[in-house]
């Protein structure tokens, strides 16, 4: 059913610290007004002549009261349009019946005629059908058709008992009177057949789910038409056996009937503008409780029968016995229905618990073979589950770790880090976090593990944080090899030059780094080129090897040897000037001119260095380097395993040595 939103509440005053409105004022009002009545019959205010009088003028505010109040609540905006012509057409019957009270009013009143039979008669028997037609088209729970089929056998059981106890008592005895008026005789029946049109209009109130706000109100519209039915089975009964008086007792079941009916009209204007809907846990319970409904009706049947065989009534039995037997067929009828959807739905079980049971099954196969460990801990990362794969991935024997602390076994240094994941998961119910933690291996060595966690803190099947554990150690260790080789030089383990030049960028001057000086050797090997022709380049290889490790070992652990590719190699110096570069370039020239044994041949080169020291400009990286290899050229060009400064006048010097 589609949704309403709640409309703004209308306008209201303070009374008694009550939010009252003028309708719950003409509600309190009728509830004082027909305790006024009922005091009035209790002590019998008034002679005998006036009793009659007095009880038609009461009655003949009550329906119209209901009407409005009824018709208001089915005009409120928060009223969904299939309720609201419900509603209307309740407030419709309430209207036929006030049209009938005024007939009756006026016949017997004013004209001092008899009023029955007489045109009142046609407004108060509209009403029954009316009504029912209004109960019927409120909007309910969509029902399956089991449902209805047991709501309408339900409600045919107790209309069937119903309608036993009226032709034992009403139309029986009205059909045995043969010179009574035909038309009084055919009203005296039509008005029980009537009641019994009440009665499954009880039943469709009390057995049905209704998809409205107004549960409350409904309820009390049923006990409001059910007094109805009471108060109507009294006044037949007191008629049949000439003892009815106007103003009696009866007349207090039916203005009783009336004010549940103003009342009702209250509460559904109240429940809508409050936006209160019934839930769906009320509705069960009292759709539980109002299943005895038909039981009850079996009782009352079979009551009246054997009350009938008990005292030996004089009235004919065959209706009785023939509706006996119809609520009895109804009943079991009823009992097979039930019989057979409880084995459907017992069926439906077996079927639902088997493939539950092959999905339990299929579900702790996939996580017990998984190559990812699954672990449920606690929000203080106790750890209460554990699945067989942490015994191969993490070396810990199954089970060994329940009970234990999840972050005991974090690297301390990444324990920061999955303490503040955990804590924000545990935070948040339902969401999912990954994070990458080292966990200590059963050898005692750490392994890098990708966790994925999720809160299932609240699912009570589970009652914690899952975690789904991998680990990526391989991965790791294979993303620090790539790392490595996309800023070393693969043969000698140097830097490159990409680590080189944003080493340069990091240390040159700029407005956050003070200028403490900063000089780049360039370094070129002279003897290179021939020794790699004539002994192949596995001796070249070998040679270039020990020439990075001369390298190394002329610098501090603070500078930065790089190899460029062939035989040029590069060295940066932080906080040196021009005077302590020329004696790197210069402790380098005298390790590399040391013969080298490779492969059992003695060896040694020369090496042309280019020196360029930073100027405290605006100089990159790539310009240090620039101004260093044309240095180099400039040193290559005077004498063998020389070095040089750059100087701008070196430029052309270079150019011609190229």
């Amino acid at each position: 059913m589609k949704e309403h939103h709640q409309a703004p509440l209308t306008r209201r005053w303070t009374w008694s610290g009550w939010n009252q409105d003028w309708g719950t004022v003409l509600a309190l009002s009728t509830c004082v007004y027909v305790l006024v009545f009922f005091l009035w019959q209790v002590l019998g205010w008034g002679g005998p002549a006036y009793r009659t009088l007095i009880a038609d003028m009461a009655f003949l505010p009550m329906n119209p009261l209901a009407a409005l109040l009824t018709w208001r609540a089915a005009r409120h905006p928060a009223t969904a349009p299939p309720a609201r012509r419900a509603w209307q057409t309740i407030a419709l019957a309430y209207l036929l019946w006030w049209f009938g009270d005024v007939l009756w009013f006026y016949h017997e009143t004013v004209l001092q005629v008899s009023p029955y039979p007489s045109a009142a008669d046609i407004f108060y028997l509209l009403f029954y059908p009316v009504m029912l037609w209004g109960l019927l088209t409120l909007p309910t729970v969509q029902a399956t058709q089991m449902e209805k089929v047991k709501f309408w056998l339900d409600s045919g059981t107790v209309c069937l008992a119903a309608w036993m106890v009226m032709w034992y008592f009403i139309i029986g005895p009205t059909s045995q009177f043969g010179d009574v008026d035909l038309l009084a005789t055919a009203l005296a029946v039509a008005y029980p057949v009537g009641d019994l049109i009440l009665v499954q209009g009880v039943a469709t109130l009390l057995l049905r789910k209704w998809a409205t706000m107004g549960s409350r109100a409904l309820s009390i519209l049923a006990a409001g038409l059910l007094v109805t039915v009471v108060g109507d089975f009294s006044y037949g009964y007191l008629v049949l056996r000439n003892s009815y008086e106007g103003g009696s007792w009866t007349d207090s079941l039916w203005m009783a009937a009336q004010l549940l009916m103003v009342v009702s009209g209250q509460v559904q204007y109240w429940q809508t503008s409050r936006g209160v809907p019934d839930s769906e846990g009320k509705t069960r319970r009292a759709r539980g409780f109002f299943s005895l409904l038909p039981y009850a009706g079996v009782v009352l049947g079979g009551g009246v029968l054997l009350a009938v065989v008990r005292y030996e009534t004089v009235y004919p039995m065959q209706g009785l016995v023939w509706g006996a037997v119809g609520v009895m067929v109804l009943a079991v009828v009823r009992q097979v229905v039930v019989l057979r959807d409880n084995q459907r739905l017992l069926a439906i079980s077996a079927a639902l618990g088997e493939e539950l049971r092959r999905n339990e099954a299929r579900f702790r196969a996939l996580v017990q073979n998984s190559s990812d460990v699954v672990m449920v801990v606690g929000a203080d990362s106790s750890i209460h589950y554990q699945s067989r794969p942490g015994e191969q991935v993490f070396g810990h024997v199954v089970g060994s770790m329940v009970g234990t602390r999840l972050l005991d076994l974090v690297h301390p240094d990444d324990t920061p880090g999955a303490l503040a994941l955990l804590a924000e998961v545990t935070a948040s119910p339902g969401t999912k976090r990954v994070g990458e933690w080292r966990l200590r291996h059963g050898d005692g060595l750490w392994r890098n593990v990708e966790a994925t966690v999720d809160n299932l803190l609240d699912n009570p099947d589970v009652g914690g944080l899952v975690l789904n554990l991998r680990d990526v150690s391989e991965r790791k260790e294979l993303e620090a090899r790539l790392r490595h080789l996309a800023f070393h030089d693969s043969l000698t383990n140097l830097a490159n030059r990409a680590q080189f030049n944003q080493r340069v960028g990091q240390i040159l001057p700029g407005p956050d780094r003070p200028d403490n000086g900063l000089a780049v050797l360039f370094l070129d090997l002279d003897e290179f080129k021939p020794i790699n022709d004539q002994f192949g380049h596995s001796v070249g290889d070998a040679l270039l090897v020990v020439v990075a490790e001369r390298l190394r070992s002329c610098v501090r652990p603070m500078d930065v040897v790089a190899r460029f590719g062939g035989d040029e190699f590069a060295v940066l110096l932080p906080d040196t000037d021009a005077a302590g570069a020329t004696l790197v370039a210069q402790r380098i020239s005298d390790a590399l001119q040391v013969p080298m044994v490779i492969q059992g041949r003695e060896l040694s080169v020369h090496v042309s260095i280019g020196i360029a020291v930073s100027s405290g400009g605006n100089e990159t990286a790539e310009d240090l380097l620039r101004n260093a290899d044309i240095a180099m050229y400039a040193a290559k060009g005077r004498i063998k395993g020389g070095h040089a400064d750059f100087r701008p006048s070196t430029r052309a010097l270079a150019g011609e040595g190229s």
